[in-house]
C-alpha cells in the first residue's frame, strides 16, 4: 500500500494501479488511496464511483474528495471524521493526499482545533 502511494506521487500511476489491483479482495481495502491514482490517470469517473461507495466512511471520503478537488465535501467529511474518529485527524492532515486542502482556511482551522502547529 505504501509503495503504491509513493508510486502515485512519483507519477508512476500504471504501476501504482497494478499494485492496488493485487490488493483487491484483501482484508484491508484501499479505495481512499486508489482514488488519487484514478484522478491522476484521468479516470475521474472511477474516483467518483469510489466516493459514492465510501460516502459513509468519513475518513476514506475525506481523502477521496480531496483527490477529486472537491474541497467542500472533503472538509465536510473531515468534520465527520473529527466527530467520530478524532484520533485519525492529526495524522490524516499530514498526508500528501490532503495537499489540495492546505491552502484553504478551513485546513488551518482544523489544525488549530487539534492543537497542531
Amino acid at each position: 500500500m505504501f509503495l503504491a502511494r509513493a508510486l502515485v506521487f512519483r507519477g508512476r500511476i500504471d504501476e501504482a494501479l497494478a499494485l492496488y489491483d493485487t490488493m483487491a479482495g484483501q482484508q484491508h481495502p484501499v479505495p481512499h488511496y486508489r482514488a488519487q491514482a484514478y484522478v491522476r490517470a484521468g479516470r475521474r469517473a472511477d474516483a467518483e464511483r469510489l466516493a459514492a461507495e465510501n460516502r459513509q466512511h468519513a475518513y476514506r471520503a475525506s481523502m477521496i474528495y480531496a483527490a477529486l478537488g472537491d474541497l467542500d465535501r472533503a472538509f465536510e467529511a473531515l468534520d465527520r471524521t473529527a466527530a467520530t474518529e478524532p484520533q485519525r485527524v492529526p495524522l490524516l492532515l499530514t498526508w500528501p493526499e490532503m495537499a489540495p486542502l492546505r491552502a484553504d482556511p478551513r485546513f488551518a482551522a482544523l489544525r488549530t482545533r487539534f492543537g497542531l502547529p
